[in-house]
């Protein structure tokens, strides 16, 4: 008479061959996940940066519109009261300082214009109430994230950003 199963399992010398599996398993996959989990963070702080660059750039632009016809308006941003010490001011509370010692870079870190007819930005110092004036704010992402030789991806990030905003030059007001 057969008996099933015809063969005896011997359990415990199962066990003895899957002794050590897990250690080896994890050994495999535990770079794989650390390198995810890095990725995840530099991705987040990428985003955090070109948020920030939005930002200074829409105050920036703002504070202009406001105080385009101002004697010291384009002043450096060493002048107080300039477009340029305002924005160098906001962002030292920041994760993107902007300081004046980096007025020499090129590109500079601000600058101001307004967009012709197709869009493009055109270096200037416009005043006249009721045009535009543009503010773009660059800056070199590469010294922030350190992932960009690692991480895919990241490179695209570690470059120089620029962002621009544009607003409508504010009429002065009569007081």
């Amino acid at each position: 008479m057969l008996r099933y199963p015809p063969y005896k399992i011997n359990i415990q010398r199962l066990r003895k061959r899957q002794r050590g599996s897990v250690t080896v398993e994890f050994t495999l996959i535990a770079p794989f996940l650390i390198w995810i989990t890095f990725g995840i963070i530099q991705y987040g702080a990428a985003m955090n940066y070109m948020n920030t660059l939005n930002q200074l750039a829409r105050d920036g632009a703002r504070y202009a519109a406001i105080h385009a016809g101002d004697a010291k308006a384009y002043q450096p941003g060493n002048v107080p009261g300039s477009i340029k010490n305002f924005i160098e001011t906001e962002s030292a509370n920041t994760s993107l300082p902007i300081t004046y010692a980096m007025e020499s870079n090129t590109p500079a870190p601000i600058q101001f214009g307004k967009l012709d007819s197709s869009g493009n930005f055109v270096a200037d110092t416009p005043t006249s109430p009721g045009g535009q004036i543009a503010v773009v704010i660059t800056y070199n992402l590469g010294t922030k994230l350190w992932g960009s030789g690692i991480v895919p991806g990241i490179s695209s990030f570690a470059k120089v950003k620029s962002k621009r905003a544009v607003f409508i030059i504010e009429q002065p007001s009569s007081t």
